[in-house]
């Protein structure tokens, strides 16, 4: 069963919702995919030589490309946490909008992901020598009901990630959605050039508070640039 929020509107009738915007805003029929995180094809990034427990190893994109479509829509309904979320891609198949209505979820990370998040940039050009490593960055954090599916996850900041701006944001929902107040959160990863991981993030909420007063939303950009250690 779908889970609600206090204005009891399920976390699927709003990704459905999302969807169909988005299929105005671009002005023509978007491809959608229905899918399910335990499916394989979700998680087509691996790496040679990896394989995430309770997941199918897939065939690797190309140049540890990630598999998904450019240009497409992907719905991923997380059948442990109820949450539906809607993920965009650009026209080189990178993540480029997250969208979705949080749920509260008690699971952990998912160790084998956040490891294998960000494929050849992350080991050979996303951090210099004598700088931070990257985290397997959850977009929408675990915790706030986000898939452990590869499509979840991007090359992040590991001080970010452990206890920076992000950290802090995600920990700010959480206390809103602990508090039963609707939160629909956004995403948008931006990139420089071609590469897979992202320079910074744009994160944009709003909070329909439980008691009825007017909801609001807040923004903000997050840095995802490598600092010395």
């Amino acid at each position: 069963m779908a889970r609600r929020g206090v204005a009891g509107e399920s976390s699927t009738r709003v990704a459905r919702a999302i969807v169909r915007r988005l299929e105005k805003m671009s002005g023509r029929r978007v491809r959608v995919h229905h899918v399910d995180p335990s499916d394989a094809r979700v998680n087509r990034h691996h790496l040679p030589g990896h394989t995430p427990s309770g997941h199918t190893t897939a065939r690797d994109a190309p140049n540890s490309r990630r598999g998904w479509e450019p240009d497409t829509i992907y719905r991923v309904h997380d059948r442990d946490t109820g949450l539906s979320a809607v993920y965009q891609t650009d026209r080189h198949g990178r993540v480029s909008r997250v969208e979705g209505r949080l749920v509260r979820n008690k699971n952990v990370r998912d160790p084998d992901q956040q490891v294998l998040s960000g494929g050849a940039d992350r080991r050979q050009s996303g951090n210099p020598q004598g700088y931070d490593t990257d985290a397997g960055g959850h977009i929408i954090a675990r915790e706030l009901g986000g898939s452990g599916a590869g499509i979840n996850t991007l090359p992040q900041s590991w001080r970010e990630n452990s206890y920076g701006q992000w950290r802090n944001m995600e920990r700010r929902l959480k206390d809103l959605v602990d508090a039963d107040n609707d939160v629909d959160l956004k995403v948008v990863p931006k990139y420089r050039g071609e590469g897979e991981r992202p320079d910074w993030f744009k994160v944009e909420y709003t909070v329909t508070p439980r008691d009825g007063s007017p909801p609001y939303t807040v923004t903000e950009v997050i840095s995802n640039r490598s600092k010395p250690k």
